[in-house]
């Protein structure tokens, strides 16, 4: 994905925070608001920065730390405020992170069989795929792209 694994540390915020408490001065957030500000904010404005801050905002909501909650909270926000450092932070050690204790979660509930019908993994399913395509062979990658 193209994450980098060295640099500064990546601190979440439980509360919106930064110039995104400017775009969106509600307590709650969801994906579908995000969309539609920047629909807003394309159309009425010349305001690339915000439209950019809040394709990172989607980027971290949905690729990099996706939950159920149908509210965004506990994300890097304040991260958001200066673009240009985005690339200097470790990305790759949260996510990883992200993933596996997610996966620990799932693990768990599945041996006590505490959820007999679904059992979600909160996690990038994209980070997944693109491990398995790291281990693949050639011509085994080729088919699980196909499969994708």
């Amino acid at each position: 994905m193209g994450l980098s694994s060295t640099g500064n540390d990546v601190v979440f915020h439980s509360d919106l925070c930064g110039e995104v408490v400017l775009i969106f001065p509600s307590k709650e957030i969801k994906i579908s608001d995000i969309i539609e500000r920047m629909r807003e904010l394309v159309s009425e404005a010349d305001d690339v920065e915000n439209v950019c801050r809040l394709y990172g905002l989607v980027c971290v909501a949905v690729l990099f730390f996706p939950r159920t909650s149908r509210t965004l909270t506990n994300l890097p926000f304040r991260l958001l405020d200066n673009l240009d450092t985005l690339r200097t932070y470790r990305w790759a050690s949260y996510v990883h992170n992200f993933l596996i204790s997610s996966l620990n979660r799932s693990s768990i509930v599945y041996r006590e069989k505490s959820n007999d019908h679904t059992i979600f993994v909160s996690s990038s399913v994209v980070v997944v795929q693109v491990q398995i395509c790291l281990y693949c062979n050639n011509n085994l990658m080729y088919l699980f792209l196909e499969l994708l």
